[in-house]
């Protein structure tokens, strides 16, 4: 929304998504039409500030959208998950990782457990990419070192790398009508 991703994976979906209910709902003829006026209002910074005012409608403060770094929880212990070989990255075991980030404390094992905000995972790389080894997997945010490498360790064996270029999957497999 700050503009700063003009053509990521993110954008390209939402833009996808977003064209597709606009023709659905009448609001534009083509999804042409819908996805270039999805990109100018992405551009343009009117969704930043309308997604910052139904932010503060819901409670938030109404410098969130500028300040959010100093209003979020940050992890003490941010690290990187090194690959252990070289070649392309070919797949995760979701479970695995998803019980990886639960064990940080970001999920629940228990519906009476809380959820620790400043945990989890970022900056994980796609299935595609090329990587050697020691380059990061991704990044690991976490309660203490030990839960650092107890994930980390999870997340080297969800990470499936192959030796051949893998062709990155579309962001959206299909569409029902």
């Amino acid at each position: 929304l700050q503009g700063e991703a003009e053509d990521g994976p993110l954008v390209s979906l939402s833009v996808d998504l977003g064209a597709e209910l606009m023709v659905s709902a009448g609001m534009t003829a083509t999804k042409s039409d819908a996805e270039r006026r999805l990109r100018d209002t992405l551009s343009s910074g009117s969704a930043l500030e309308i997604w910052s005012k139904m932010v503060a409608a819901f409670g938030a403060p109404v410098d969130f959208v500028e300040n959010w770094k100093s209003y979020l929880p940050s992890a003490p212990v941010i690290q990187d998950v090194p690959a252990a070989e070289n070649g392309y990255v070919s797949g995760f075991n979701g479970i695995e990782l998803g019980m990886a980030v639960m064990h940080l404390g970001g999920g629940r094992r228990r519906a009476v457990d809380a959820i620790d905000p400043a945990v989890g995972l970022t900056d994980i790389r796609r299935i595609g990419d090329q990587i050697e080894k020691g380059d990061p997997i991704c990044r690991v945010h976490a309660k203490s070192a030990s839960d650092a490498k107890s994930a980390s360790a999870k997340i080297v064996n969800a990470v499936h790398i192959h030796s051949d270029p893998v062709p990155p999957p579309g962001l959206i497999l299909g569409k029902i009508t």
